[in-house]
């Protein structure tokens, strides 16, 4: 689903209308779908966190030092202070939630990201399910397809097979709760 760079939504990955998901759950349900989920993988889950802090000189250190594409310096700031109206209120999903992350994330403060969501659903009292899993060995691309690109990430390059388990680990566990929450 786009939610930016399309007709009618912001032109940049910027001030995202959230409510375009919102719309599209509305939709599916008028299709006679019951029960409706989002997966969010990459840039579908950075949206609580739009604005960034790009810096060419910070991305090449951090590639240089990771020995792959990094980009997590980007987004640790916006993460670690997004103001109020910048975030999703997470606490008003209608459903259970299920964060699924690298422990060290080179694209993305995964593992930071994920705290910060589980720290205000408990601060908001939410009241559906929602879990976290953290993998040691999984890259940005935590989902099972064999893919070139998988091959950028230190991790994907160093610990295949690990990451390989992962993968499929985060896809049964990502079945698994769906069947135990609906």
């Amino acid at each position: 689903m786009a939610y930016w760079n399309e007709p009618g939504l912001p032109d940049r990955f910027e001030k995202v209308p959230v409510e375009a998901v919102e719309r599209a759950a509305l939709w599916l349900r008028g299709q006679g779908c019951e029960k409706v989920g989002v997966w969010g993988i990459s840039m579908g889950k950075e949206l609580p966190w739009a604005r960034l802090k790009a810096s060419k000189s910070a991305i090449l250190r951090d590639s240089l030092r990771e020995k792959s594409v990094c980009l997590r310096s980007c987004y640790e700031d916006a993460v670690l202070h997004a103001p109020e109206e910048a975030q999703i209120k997470v606490e008003n999903i209608g459903g259970p939630v299920l964060l699924l992350y690298p422990e060290h994330d080179a694209m993305w403060p995964s593992e930071l990201s994920a705290e910060k969501i589980k720290a205000r659903l408990k601060e908001k009292n939410f009241s559906h399910p929602f879990k976290c899993v953290s993998y040691k060995y999984a890259s940005h691309m935590l989902v099972p397809i064999r893919s070139r690109s998988k091959a950028m990430f230190q991790v994907e390059r160093k610990h295949p097979d690990a990451c390989r388990q992962s993968d499929m680990d985060a896809l049964e566990k990502t079945l698994a709760f769906w069947k135990e929450v609906w």
